[in-house]
């Protein structure tokens, strides 16, 4: 099993459910899936071969996490309060 196949199995037991966000304005379990899936193939198109998050918190997070384990790309979430110098390095 992997992070991927989580989110799939979810998608496919009860895809109308809140996945993430609040009931009002959150991702189902089916749209984080769809997102995901066309995360992963831009990740593909672009032959990305690893991807990083730099940012607060939002609906990208979820998508990139998701979006990546199905393209088969690692992700290092890296903290954006970092001096300059060292997200440059990094």
């Amino acid at each position: 099993m992997n992070t991927a196949m989580l989110l799939e199995m979810a998608a496919d037991a009860d895809g109308d459910r809140i996945g993430v966000g609040t009931a009002d304005e959150g991702w189902t379990y089916a749209a984080l899936l769809s997102g995901a899936r066309r995360a992963a193939s831009y990740l593909r198109h672009v032959g990305a071969e690893n991807a990083a998050f730099v940012g607060v918190n939002s609906e990208v997070l979820p998508l990139l996490v998701f979006g990546s384990a199905i393209a088969g790309v690692p992700l290092a979430p890296i903290n954006y309060r970092l001096p300059d110098e060292q997200l440059r390095h990094v």
